[in-house]
């Protein structure tokens, strides 16, 4: 009776875990939809639960891997295909000098963005594998706004565009890295300009909390359909499929804004409205 009890038990104890090892295995050869059925709520029932939970972040993680893979494939595939076309149109077509400069400037603009392109993405995994080596100091907000407006005022001046920055604060002084926040407001700006209206005004706002500071980034603009608002900071979305060649950018602007604040622990969100304009915020 003893031993029928001890082969009883053990069959008992020993069978959940050799489910658990024969998950595990299949997770590691890369099938991420299997399951641990498991009924106890001891240690080894909380054991299957946890399997199951890696395995459901897992699935989601290779689903973001492929589905990250499958759109830098296509973005750079879109330049690519531009240099590649202007440059065999130059090489096999006599074309007047004026026709030639112009082919020849879309393969330079095309460069310039698939160069782009390739330093976002490394910059971009590089702050999302924790690697965000961020150099902490006082940052002067007022400063690093007004210089971002100086370099961003050829932009702007092309669509008549009035840039308005509005400084409510007694000490406008946060605590970053100011190259890193340089890039935040940057992005954001230079978005904010793409979408606005000719003949109209950005303002950015900065004024005083309870407890800290709070950034408004407002535009005039298109504005941005309430479906799309959840999916602003994934990288290469874009809410405007029809933009322009030269306009449409690298599509990893507002991810890699959302990798920065976030590696600075800093709360932001995004408002809008159709024909009514965008403010994105940021509180510090």
């Amino acid at each position: 009776i003893g031993t029928l009890l001890a082969l009883f038990l053990a069959k008992f104890f020993v069978k959940p875990i050799v489910k658990i090892i024969e998950a595990a295995e299949s997770i590691s050869k890369g099938d991420f939809s299997v399951k641990v059925i498991h009924q106890s709520n001891d240690e080894i029932g909380i054991l299957g639960e946890t399997i199951n939970d890696m395995a459901v972040q897992l699935d989601k993680i290779e689903r973001l891997r492929k589905e990250f893979i499958a759109n830098v494939s296509h973005e750079l595939k879109t330049p690519i295909t531009l240099i590649k076309a202007y440059a065999e149109v130059v090489k096999d077509m006599d074309l007047g000098e004026q026709d030639e400069q112009q082919h020849l400037q879309v393969i330079i603009e095309e460069s310039d963005r698939l160069n782009d392109m390739v330093e976002d993405i490394l910059y971009l995994s590089k702050m999302e594998s924790g690697f965000s080596d961020l150099q902490y100091g006082e940052v002067s907000l007022d400063e690093v706004i007004d210089c971002i407006i100086e370099k961003l005022s050829y932009f702007a001046s092309q669509k008549n565009i009035q840039i308005v920055m509005e400084i409510d604060a007694i000490r406008p002084i946060v605590y970053g890295d100011e190259n890193k926040l340089y890039q935040v407001f940057y992005n954001i700006i230079n978005n904010a300009i793409h979408h606005s209206y000719e003949n109209s005004k950005i303002f950015v706002k900065v004024f005083d909390m309870v407890e800290g500071l709070r950034i408004e980034i407002i535009d005039e603009g298109s504005g941005i359909p309430e479906e799309d608002l959840p999916h602003i900071w994934d990288r290469f979305y874009k809410v405007d499929k029809s933009r322009k060649r030269d306009e449409s950018g690298t599509g990893l602007g507002m991810a890699i804004v959302k990798n920065i604040l976030e590696a600075h622990h800093f709360k932001y969100g995004i408002t809008s409205n159709i024909d009514q304009g965008t403010t994105v915020w940021i509180e510090i």
